[in-house]
């Protein structure tokens, strides 16, 4: 008996190893595809494309891939010309990852994924002259200036490491908020070396924002 039970829990193992292999080698690309795929839409039938994403496992390993994903994804947006609940799924996804809402202002307002990916590229070409706007404006104050560079999103993380590299250290809090990483980040004592020695990780996030601009 003690033999097939082993046989069994071999097997098992072996199944479990090759799923976690086959996560491990998706592309970030292929990792969208897998997800979209398995959005469940659900008994009901809803106008509103939130209904779906909602507390929906799929879609938040989307947004979980974090500014890693957000280049496969505004491609993949642009290059559809559907409005559908997949291109719904896909700008509301990077404005997740991104920690950013274009409609809360009636300049950046969207109301289809077409309408979204349009004022999204826009909205990029802005954040190096806005983050570079707002770390030297004199007028404000060290928290407004943090809390204005919070609300810009991730996409502007790479240029505020760079202001902090020139020196403005009291921007590592926005830093912190827009990478949660405030843990890392208490000890630091010279913090114009440390973003000197990190923003290479955020090259590829500082690339896809500069691309924008062309």
């Amino acid at each position: 008996m003690k033999l097939p039970i082993f046989i069994v829990l071999l097997v098992c193992f072996l199944l479990v190893s090759t799923l976690l292999v086959n996560r491990d080698f998706r592309t970030v690309d292929q990792e969208i595809d897998h997800n979209l795929n398995n959005i469940s839409i659900g008994p009901g039938v809803s106008s509103n494309p939130y209904d779906y994403i909602t507390d929906n496992e799929a879609f938040e390993n989307i947004v979980s891939l974090g500014s890693e994903a957000l280049p496969a994804l505004h491609n993949k947006l642009s290059m559809s010309d559907e409005n559908g609940l997949k291109e719904y799924y896909l700008a509301v996804a990077i404005e997740q990852i991104a920690g950013v809402d274009l409609k809360q202002s009636q300049s950046t307002f969207w109301d289809t994924p077409n309408g979204f990916i349009q004022m999204w590229s826009r909205y990029l070409e802005t954040i190096p002259s806005h983050v570079d706007e707002i770390s030297k404006d004199a007028n404000l104050s060290q928290e407004e200036r943090v809390k204005q560079l919070i609300k810009l999103g991730t996409p502007a993380v790479p240029f505020i490491l760079d202001e902090i590299e020139l020196g403005d250290e009291g921007l590592l809090s926005a830093f912190n908020v827009l990478t949660r990483n405030s843990a890392a980040t208490a000890d630091i004592l010279d913090k114009k070396a440390w973003a000197s020695e990190n923003k290479d990780q955020f090259a590829e996030l500082k690339r896809y924002v500069l691309e924008k601009r062309n």
